[in-house]
């Protein structure tokens, strides 16, 4: 049996005012990847010095070699 090999990428998804508008870009973001082979993998707050508040997605797929 062979090792699958996995390949990640996140991306940040900006906050926005109202619950509604940011469910919306996160179904838009999670499509767009999906597109192109990649699961989301974990998703999670994220906020940095300064900045506002974001998610961050983490998507995977196995390698493309």
């Amino acid at each position: 049996m062979t090792e699958k090999n996995f390949e990640y990428k996140s991306i940040r998804i900006k906050a926005s005012e109202g619950c509604m508008v940011t469910q919306r870009l996160i179904d838009l973001s999670l499509d767009r990847e999906s597109i192109e082979g990649w699961e989301l993998f974990t998703i999670f707050t994220h906020s940095c010095y300064n900045s506002d508040s974001c998610l961050v997605a983490i998507f995977k797929r196995e390698a493309r070699i």
